[in-house]
């Protein structure tokens, strides 16, 4: 890899670092990661795509497209990516590697986006983690794969040339460095979840950098994968075209849920849209539905496992029983969707999350040959993915209190350094905070009242957020602070993330 530099200004925080942390940078973050850094900010970064995607709300392009119409296929199923039943997503540490081990999980999601407060500690230590993991892997284990943070953050500890390196750049050069040859080497490779896309530039853009980083470390081209979580609007109206950028690296598409609700929100604004209660809305609300079965209809069509989304349940006490029946419930309805496999967040819900495929595929690592509709079929399914006219339910003041609570907890826990939350007994991640912030910030805008009638403003959620300071501020430490970024981004919706403004003021 030509790492040659006309002008090294490489610049790293370290009066920020503790002496252990300081040993634990210089044992990641080499001399020679710095130079691929440096190589790949300065041959990459000037490209990447803005977000913003074409909506095309209205029909989607005519079966005569050359890549809908077209006869093209992903890659085949990498090694160790054949059957992916029950993919494990926990914030990359050694204790979440040791819970993967022992899960029973196909897959360890190892996360360092939305389940990750990204302290640099917790950057740090999830890769060297992940590096231990790889030098230990066997085929029997959980297939690893990496999810790095999105293309909107930057990494403020990092910079190249007086510029903050791209947060998803560190962090898949670090993990290539540490784990793609020793990966490929003990038959995996270096697999990765692509977070919010909006484009097929996006997902062009991440093809040249895998393959340029497979040409780096000198591993067969192809070895690198890439799953894409579809999780905004704009992504999901052009999943196809993303598939088709990563055809040579696909892993395949997963369904988000709560960052795609919360793309619809900015997505439709202009249109007055909001939503009701998250709570009601589930994948079998009609725009949900849609949006699964395009998902799944376009990954079958192109050789590509359609993972399921994310199950928060925790199983624990004495309702745990009840629990992994309701999460059977639900896996059993994805399976008979069509999907391949689904995420969970807890190693306690595996087992019921897992039976439901091993029953209803008899043994079959998935449903790739299930037949798909044909290509004009779609028209509609792509029409009802956008019809949110349907929802019928209205936003009620425990709606409201529990947004404002949810998000407050979350912030405060994320400012701590903690990123999986736990919240009346459901795993938590930054994208449930950033939808309960969001509707907050629609229903103040809109002037919304209330199923009991109540007016939702400003003065009514400050109100809200006082309360729930005064109950948590014995018990949960840096609530205030939670309760302050929160307050300055409540009538600010054009803000893009929630936990990007607490990224700017607490992370650097």
């Amino acid at each position: 890899m030509d790492t040659t530099t006309p002008t090294d200004t490489r610049e790293l925080g370290r009066e920020r670092i503790t002496p252990t942390l300081f040993d634990l940078t210089r044992d990641i973050l080499t001399e020679q990661v710095w130079d691929v850094i440096t190589d790949v900010h300065r041959r990459f970064a000037h490209l990447m795509p803005r977000e913003g995607g074409d909506l095309r709300l209205e029909a989607p392009p005519a079966p005569g497209d050359s890549i809908r119409s077209g006869r093209w296929q992903v890659a085949a199923p990498a090694k160790g990516l054949t059957r992916r039943h029950v993919e494990l997503c926990l914030p990359a540490s050694r204790e979440a590697a040791a819970a993967a081990l022992a899960s029973g999980a196909d897959v360890w999601v190892a996360d360092l986006e939305d389940s990750m407060s990204p302290t640099w500690e917790n950057i740090l230590q999830g890769q060297e983690a992940m590096a231990h993991y790889a030098r230990g892997y066997r085929r029997e284990h959980p297939t690893l794969i990496m999810r790095p943070r999105g293309m909107h953050l930057r990494e403020p500890r990092i910079e190249v040339d007086g510029q903050a390196v791209s947060a998803a750049i560190v962090d898949t050069v670090v993990f290539f460095h540490h784990c793609a040859r020793t990966l490929v080497d003990r038959g995996a490779g270096p697999y990765l979840y692509l977070p919010k896309l909006e484009t097929p530039a996006q997902a062009r853009w991440w093809n040249a950098l895998l393959t340029h980083l497979e040409d780096g470390y000198m591993i067969p081209r192809g070895s690198a994968r890439a799953a894409v979580l579809v999780e905004t609007l704009p992504g999901a109206l052009a999943m196809e075209e993303i598939l088709y950028e990563l055809r040579h690296h696909s892993a395949g598409l997963t369904a988000g849920r709560w960052d795609y609700l919360l793309s619809i929100l900015k997505a439709l604004r202009e249109e007055g849209f909001t939503l009701p209660d998250a709570a009601s809305i589930t994948m079998t609300t009609p725009f949900m539905k849609a949006f699964s079965t395009q998902l799944v209809e376009v990954a079958h069509r192109r050789g590509a496992h359609a993972i399921g989304s994310l199950c928060g349940y925790v199983a624990e006490g004495e309702e745990a029983g009840r629990v992994r029946g309701k999460v059977a419930a639900e896996k059993r309805a994805e399976v008979d969707h069509g999907f391949d496999g689904s995420w969970v967040a807890s190693p306690t819900v595996v087992e019921a999350a897992a039976a439901p495929f091993l029953e209803a595929l008899g043994g079959k690592h998935h449903q790739l040959s299930r037949p798909t509709r044909p290509v004009g079929e779609w028209q509609d399914l792509h029409r009802e993915m956008v019809d949110v006219t349907k929802l019928g339910e209205a936003a009620t003041f425990e709606g409201l209190r529990s947004n404002v609570s949810t998000a407050l907890r979350y912030l405060a826990s994320w400012l701590q350094g903690n990123g999986n939350v736990e919240i009346e007994g459901v795993l938590e991640d930054a994208s449930a905070a950033e939808i309960c912030r969001a509707q907050v910030c629609r229903w103040i805008e809109l002037g919304t009242v209330l199923q009991e009638g109540i007016v939702v403003n400003e003065s009514l959620v400050q109100r809200l957020v006082s309360v729930e300071v005064e109950n948590l501020y014995a018990s949960t430490p840096r609530v205030a602070e939670a309760a302050k970024v929160f307050t300055e981004t409540m009538t600010q919706p054009c803000l893009d993330f929630l936990m990007a403004r607490a990224y700017e003021e607490y992370m650097r």
